[in-house]
């Protein structure tokens, strides 16, 4: 099923968008990651899932499975759902297994979509440095490039792994650190704006 998922999602993609895609370099094959990405359109999970090599498992928010069609699509695309108003220790537990295992978990730090084009700015939740702090993954952060219009150019950049490590003033758990944590992750995402050419 994954791979005709996958070849459906190519498919789309080639035909009504044309990606181009740069840091591919950064993925191993055998290691695990948890895979950080800005997020304007539902079409990132399908842009990111055609363009990759590996099999990428999403953290989606729970109100997007409450459409049956919609919540069968996005399990096809490999998402499970996380309720964002409370602490999902279901989600979390699900998150840390597939990262254990060695695979990649997507997730949207900013929890929602956005409106780049206005300059819509959205604070990042926490989810993504709690994750990857306690199952001691590794962040790849990826940046898309807002145009998601049909026979649009998308530009998506992968950047380099990286950490989060403890600080000496930090306690576990401590939510200051949490969110200094989550906006250090953002700006390692936006950065990778600078590389598009």
């Amino acid at each position: 099923m994954k791979t005709f998922v996958k070849t459906l999602a190519m498919i789309v993609v080639a035909l009504f968008y044309r990606v181009k895609i740069s840091g591919m370099e950064n993925i191993k094959q055998n290691e695990s990651y948890l895979l950080c990405a800005n997020h304007t359109s539902i079409m990132d999970m399908v842009f990111l899932q055609s363009k990759f090599k590996r099999w990428i498992y999403w953290m989606a928010k729970i109100e997007l499975f409450k459409k049956p069609i919609i919540a069968k699509l996005l399990r096809k695309l490999g998402a499970f759902p996380v309720d964002r108003g409370k602490a999902d220790f279901s989600a979390l537990r699900t998150a840390i297994k597939i990262l254990k295992e060695g695979k990649i978990c997507g997730v949207f730090p900013e929890g929602t979509r956005k409106n780049q084009h206005v300059g819509e700015i959205l604070k990042p939740k926490s989810g993504a440095a709690f994750l990857a702090y306690h199952a001691k993954a590794k962040i790849l952060p990826v940046y898309i490039s807002p145009n998601h219009h049909p026979f649009s150019s998308v530009n998506i950049v992968i950047g380099t792994p990286f950490s989060i490590t403890k600080q000496k003033d930090e306690v576990n758990g401590n939510h200051a650190a949490l969110k200094e944590n989550a906006q250090y992750i953002m700006d390692r995402i936006y950065s990778l704006k600078e590389s598009i050419v």
